[in-house]
């Protein structure tokens, strides 16, 4: 006698419990889409926002180095250049260089400088009236005098009128170091003002001196949002690591730049209003309204929803009854429920285990040899057939038949000839390994 299945396990009172747990899930589920699109939307701009900045940084100093080495490359072009430098003729040199430093005064470099290898300057092609002071203070001058070798040297440092971006050359004249060319652009309002207009907010210039936080030079007077930065956020920057803190309106970026030598005594730092992406965050409270008229309209849609998802386990059944009349038995059917369904399926699950066993007892007759148990020309090609469906590349495949077994059939008899048959397929068995196919495929022939 088939027992009677209780209403809790019924599609009646699933359908009533499923459709409400649905219900609450989908409004859940759209009240948190809300909350979450807004933070990440807001987050995803402000983290674009910030990369614009530190990209702006790094492509803007590309940019201005390149134009520096260009530029003293294509000056030192001219070797009456070196020549005055070499005879020490300042009013020629100077003569020599006014133009060249006017075409690079216009894409931004603000200091053009000659240096003597004892760290006096000769040549102060922005400031010709101003020559002769000993340099000995800036590292780059000493560095590169200094340097048996003279190699040039490119970076940041500061000078008596804030920080530049240098590029220092050396200048030989007949194998015989004479002294050394440099271009600067200085870190000022030009500057900061192109990454103003790329990346948006204030910029301001600081340096961190003995654990001390100094706006420097060449950067606007008075910074809109001051930070306190603790002996901790000092060190942070000095390993070259940014700080990027919010307070609402303001996002907050302090962004560490490498000096000549390495190291990090510099840092830029960026105010950013934030207050349009705020403004865009409370356009969500619109947008969620709009999203609570379209639940209402998901309700009238969820009965059909409901109705199709209680019913997925008889479109299954359904999909492999139809694979049972193309002949396919090797799939199992599971269904995990006890509702009608589930007893439908448990039956059609049995009969498939019945058929299957006899279908794998019908191929085990009909793909084994019965005198070496080993597999027949009929299984091989149904082997043949699944490794070119499968695309199961590459394949070795070998011959063989046996010598001497008509003699022995007719000699000795065929009894004699089968034990010998037995034996040579015991002998290939052995020397074959456990992931490959040994078929009799005729009297005396065989398929490895």
């Amino acid at each position: 006698m088939l027992k009677t299945i209780s209403f809790k396990h019924s599609l009646k009172f699933k359908i009533v419990v499923v459709t409400f747990v649905i219900m609450i899930i989908l409004i859940g589920l759209l009240l948190y889409k809300f909350h979450k699109d807004q933070e990440d939307m807001i987050k995803m701009q402000e983290d674009n926002l910030n990369q614009i900045a530190v990209d702006t940084i790094q492509r803007r100093f590309k940019v201005s180095y390149q134009i520096l080495e260009v530029g003293v490359t294509q000056i030192l072009a001219n070797p009456s250049i070196i020549e005055s430098l070499a005879e020490r003729d300042r009013e020629e040199l100077y003569d020599l260089v006014e133009n060249p430093f006017n075409r690079l005064e216009e894409v931004g470099v603000t200091q053009f400088h000659f240096h003597l290898p004892d760290s006096k300057s000769f040549l102060r092609v922005h400031e010709p009236n101003q020559h002769g002071d000993n340099l000995e203070f800036r590292k780059t001058i000493r560095t590169i005098n200094q340097d048996p070798n003279h190699q040039p040297i490119k970076g940041l440092e500061e000078g008596i009128h804030g920080l530049s971006l240098r590029y220092i050359h050396p200048i030989f004249y007949n194998n015989e170091y004479i002294g050394s060319i440099e271009l600067g652009m200085e870190l000022g309002d030009r500057i900061l003002d192109i990454f103003n207009n790329v990346s948006g907010g204030e910029w301001y210039l600081f340096s961190i001196k003995e654990k001390d936080n100094l706006l420097m030079n060449g950067t606007i007077n008075e910074d809109i949002y001051p930070i306190n930065l603790s002996t901790k956020d000092l060190e942070v920057l000095q390993k070259g690591e940014i700080i990027e803190t919010y307070d609402s309106p303001y996002i907050i970026q302090m962004i560490p730049i490498k000096d000549f030598e390495g190291g990090y005594s510099y840092y830029l730092k960026r105010v950013f209003n934030n207050n349009e992406l705020i403004q865009l965050r409370n356009g969500y409270t619109f947008d969620s309204f709009v999203y609570s008229l379209i639940i209402a309209m998901l309700g009238i849609l969820l009965l059909w929803t409901v109705v199709n998802y209680l019913l997925k386990p008889l479109s299954y059944l359904e999909s492999k009854t139809r694979r049972f009349i193309a002949g396919t038995l090797d799939e199992s059917i599971k269904v995990d429920t006890k509702s009608e369904i589930g007893f439908l399926a448990e039956t059609m699950e049995k009969m498939r285990v019945t058929l299957h066993k006899r279908e794998e007892k019908l191929k085990e007759l009909s793909f084994h040899d019965p005198l070496t148990k080993l597999y027949n020309r009929h299984y091989l090609e149904h082997l043949f057939k699944a490794f070119n469906e499968n695309n199961f590349y590459p394949i070795t495949i070998l011959m063989a038949d046996l010598d001497g077994l008509k003699e022995i059939n007719d000699i000795k008899g065929h009894f004699e000839g089968d034990e010998y048959i037995k034996l040579c397929t015991e002998v290939m068995k052995n020397a074959l390994r456990k992931t490959d196919y040994l078929c009799r495929i005729g009297g005396d022939e065989f398929a490895f």
